[in-house]
């Protein structure tokens, strides 16, 4: 399994490729999520091969049941391989977790959704976010950022960030439920859209969580954004909104020991 890597002298973490592993047809190749459709031995395969590549064992590495939800968890060492090969009882409607454990992998699928994943190289602590545009909207990136500033005292100016590849303002279009779903948001959206006409408009996704991320004291210097669109490489990744049936990536983080 091939992946993009995000690493220093203190952390491993990237988003695994579609390019090589063991699934077929509309899965080809790497995909790592069960609840797709896809042959659950090609998964597990293909789990198992991203993280001897990675260097860390598999019952190592946490995998939530991804809902959209803008609820951050805690991760412990006891938790460690939850998810891995069955579905999370645990961690199930979980779109974000934290830990302070060295050598435990926290995993978040996507196609086309955000991976955000945050390093606090002073408290010791890595966060994974899924953030799609309903957890863009919930705010789920600010949510999580109160959290670790409040109850773990990150200190913010410290963070450093890495938004993998997903959807670009281009090939995401929203129609006007979703923009009045908007009018619950705490900030002006308004920067981040471009409107087709009344009821249509192209949503910068990435640009609205950086905005959850600095407004909140994280520097935009801090923050490394992938630059390839999901919908536009098929090869080397899957899109949800180009083919609905498809497979997933994931994008995980870790300190190393």
């Amino acid at each position: 399994m091939r992946w993009i890597v995000y690493e220093n002298n203190e952390l491993v973490a990237g988003t695994s490729l579609r390019d090589e592993g063991f699934s077929t047809d509309a899965f080809a190749c790497g995909n790592v999520a069960a609840y797709v459709g896809d042959d659950e031995a090609s998964v597990i395969r293909n789990r198992k091969d991203l993280a001897e590549a990675v260097g860390i064992p598999l019952d190592h590495w946490v995998y939530p049941q991804i809902t959209h939800s803008d609820i951050l968890v805690e991760v412990k060492r006891q938790d460690q391989g939850e998810g891995t090969l069955s579905a999370s009882l645990k961690f199930q409607g979980v779109d974000a977790l934290y830990t302070k454990e060295r050598d435990l992998v926290l995993s978040v699928f996507h196609a086309d959704c955000t991976p955000i994943l945050i390093h606090c190289p002073k408290t010791k602590i890595v966060a994974a976010i899924h953030a799609g545009w309903p957890g863009t909207i919930k705010e789920i990136v600010s949510k999580c950022m109160d959290t670790l500033i409040e109850k773990e005292k990150v200190e913010v100016s410290t963070l450093r960030v890495y938004i993998g590849p997903c959807l670009c303002q281009e090939h995401l279009e929203i129609d006007r439920p979703v923009l009045d779903k908007m009018k619950t948001m705490t900030f002006d959206v308004s920067p981040f859209l471009r409107y087709r006409d009344l009821d249509h408009a192209y949503f910068d996704m990435v640009g609205c969580n950086v905005h959850q991320l600095v407004s909140r004291g994280v520097p935009m210097e801090n923050i490394e954004i992938h630059p390839e669109c999901t919908y536009e490489d098929p090869l080397r990744f899957y899109s949800y909104r180009k083919e609905k049936v498809t497979g997933r990536h994931v994008s995980f983080i870790a300190m190393k020991k």
